[in-house]
This record gives C-alpha cells, sequence and structure tokens, in this order.
C-alpha cells in the first residue's frame, strides 16, 4: 500500500509483538512509518494505523491511504 505520505509499505505476513503485517521502506524522512496494520476502506476512502518506529513503546496512529494493491 502506498500512504498519503507517500511512503510504500509491504505485507510480510506476520505480526511481531502486536506491530505489522505491513512494513514500510526504510524511513528516510523525520515523518516516515515504520510498521502499519491492514488497511481498511472507509466512507473516505482508505485508512491504516501506523507506528514511528519498530518498537513496542511506538503508539499506532492512524493515517491516510493512497493506493492498495492486492
Amino acid at each position: 500500500m502506498r500512504l498519503h505520505n507517500g511512503q510504500v509499505c509491504i505485507l510480510v505476513r506476520g505480526t511481531w509483538d502486536g506491530r505489522g503485517p505491513f512494513a514500510c521502506a526504510t524511513p528516510t524522512a523525520t515523518n516516515s512509518l515504520a510498521d502499519c496494520h491492514a488497511p481498511a476502506a472507509t466512507a473516505h476512502g482508505w485508512a491504516t494505523s501506523c507506528q514511528a518506529r519498530q518498537d513496542t513503546s511506538s503508539p499506532f496512529s492512524a493515517v491516510s491511504v493512497d493506493n492498495v494493491w492486492n
């Protein structure tokens, strides 16, 4: 899936410590994200929740999704 910030996250078919199952490309900017939950269709398009760091202490926040591929 492609997040609204342009970052691409891929399905890794696994979860670890409550994170994933989508892993995002290595962050190159300060607003990059590390892991995301599966996207869900909403009334306004696609959305997901992502965390800033691959760390159990990093909270998940709502994020808009621009594209979802299968």
